[in-house]
């Protein structure tokens, strides 16, 4: 089975997760944040890290910018997965993603992107 590794700063929806691939037979490892994240990667070399978006000290989307920048670990998996998010910040985190895409040349994709996320909030 696969190592799996969590990363949520609010602790029932990390358990819930937890408990859940458990049962399916991985074994799984915890960070509260990116950086905690971050550092559990560099030691752990879990085969997929299932990561909050909205989380104190670094969010799920600067983890994952630093961890595409060292070329030993830019090829882990990583899915975003978020419990509750607020709309504002919602918004702001998927513009920096946007944006980020747009720097590395998927503007093409921007106005798709854009029409969802605005359809998504109404």
């Amino acid at each position: 089975m696969a190592n799996i590794l969590v990363v949520d700063d609010h602790a029932p929806s990390r358990a819930f997760l937890v408990n859940l691939l458990t049962y399916k037979g991985h074994h799984l490892l915890e960070a509260a944040d990116g950086a905690e994240a971050l550092a559990r990667v560099r030691v752990e070399r879990p085969d997929l890290v299932n990561s909050d978006i909205l989380m104190p000290t670094m969010d799920g989307y600067e983890f994952v910018r630093q961890l595409r920048a060292e070329p030993e670990l830019s090829l882990t998996n990583v899915v975003f997965w978020t419990a509750t998010y607020h709309v504002r910040e919602a918004r702001a985190l998927a513009q920096r993603w946007m944006d980020l895409k747009r720097r590395r040349g998927y503007a093409k994709k921007r106005k798709s992107v854009a029409l969802i996320c605005q359809s998504s909030w109404r």
